[in-house]
């Protein structure tokens, strides 16, 4: 369950934030990989719940 891919979709707003942003579409998700790219899958679920 990834609440930022859903956060971008289902929140058009989003879009224009990052646009606000200085950093480019690649650099954005680059910062918010190794956020939700935790190889530790226990974790992940223990915070959904």
């Amino acid at each position: 369950s990834i609440p930022i891919y859903h956060d971008e979709r289902a929140n058009p707003e989003e879009e224009g934030v990052a646009q606000e942003y200085p950093l480019t579409k690649d650099e954005y998700e680059a910062i918010f990989q190794p956020r939700y790219s935790i190889p530790k899958g226990p974790i992940i679920r223990s915070s959904a719940r």
